[in-house]
């Protein structure tokens, strides 16, 4: 019998300890209770708050999607909008650039008129010049036949006069003419 209350009291102390140990579990338990209620309303929040920002992200995907559109068109019209004035603006130098060719083509085609007129010009002043320079030495031979007396004689001297001032003239005129010629070919090669 001293046995068997021996064993009902370690029997009590077993109770006991298993009653403690269940009061500590229900403390925990209680503890992680709280805990669970308190990661529960967490999760409550990040889900409202997860919904909220996917809502945005969409309204946000909207905007970007309408933007994205209205980039699109602006850069297709700009693009369109530089192929015009790149367009017109070939199209204008074209013009400008053809106007100008005609205008130096006409200048040229007057100054290569003037040239062709100058130089006939300028033969004919040669042929000229030499007829005068076989006269001068048909003079220079007439002058070597001739005796003291002759020379003295004024008709023949103012002849000679003039056509020897003749002479300087027409050689003026060649050395002028020769000068525009030598321009005009540096100003046209």
């Amino acid at each position: 019998m001293f046995e068997k209350i021996k064993g009902l009291m370690d029997m009590k102390k077993e109770i006991e300890d298993l009653t403690s140990a269940l009061d500590e579990t229900k403390k925990a338990l209680s503890s992680f209770k709280d805990e669970f209620t308190s990661v529960k309303k967490e999760m409550d929040e990040i889900k409202t708050n997860q919904k909220e920002f996917l809502k945005c992200l969409k309204e946000d995907k909207e905007t970007i999607k309408n933007t994205k559109e209205d980039l699109k068109n602006s850069v297709y019209d700009f693009n369109l909008l530089k192929n015009k004035l790149q367009n017109q603006l070939v199209e204008k130098f074209e013009e400008e650039l053809k106007k100008e060719l005609n205008l130096n083509l006409e200048k040229l085609k007057k100054e290569a008129d003037n040239y062709n007129l100058l130089k006939t010009n300028v033969d004919a002043v040669l042929i000229k010049t030499k007829g005068i320079a076989s006269e001068i030495d048909k003079l220079v031979e007439v002058s070597k036949t001739l005796k003291k007396e002759d020379f003295e004689l004024t008709q023949y001297h103012r002849e000679l006069l003039k056509a020897d001032h003749e002479k300087l003239e027409l050689l003026h005129r060649i050395d002028v003419l020769e000068k525009l010629i030598a321009k005009l070919r540096r100003e046209h090669p």
